[in-house]
């Protein structure tokens, strides 16, 4: 993938998931190789601020961040997501030796490539890669009281 193509490529969706956070809002566009986002949207604020808030609360615990791509990404850009979440906690007052930032590039997908590639329309398809582009929170760590 070309650095033009990797330019301008989707922020994942933030939802909450079972053992995990998923982070972004689809609508947004992410630029490889910048620490923000093009626009910023309150739903994202609130995901960010409510894992702050969570992290303020218990500060026992140390999380991983992890970073995911669709099929049609630059594997780069899921450590960038992990990155940009874990500097948006730390402008929130959250240590930084509290997160770890990995990344999966596109080895485990919500929905398999192979699925993706199946369905009949590119607007099907691009939803279903937007799926994939996510930030997980795992807990990693929680220090004795």
């Amino acid at each position: 993938m070309t650095s033009a193509s990797a330019q301008k490529q989707k922020f994942p969706n933030f939802s909450f998931q079972a053992h995990s956070i998923a982070f972004a809002n689809s609508n947004m566009f992410y630029e490889q190789g910048v620490s923000q986002t093009k626009t910023d949207t309150l739903p994202d604020n609130l995901m960010v601020h409510a894992l702050s808030k969570i992290m303020e609360t218990n500060p026992q615990i140390s999380i991983d961040l992890i970073g995911h791509v669709s099929m049609n990404e630059d594997t780069l850009l899921a450590l960038e997501r992990a990155t940009l979440i874990k500097e948006k906690l730390k402008e929130k007052g959250i240590k930084g030796d509290r997160i770890e930032v990995k990344s999966m590039a596109n080895r485990n997908p919500l929905i398999a490539d192979t699925v993706i590639l199946e369905l009949p329309t590119a607007i099907e398809k691009e939803a279903a890669n937007a799926k994939n582009r996510r930030v997980e929170v795992h807990v990693n760590k929680v220090q004795p009281e």
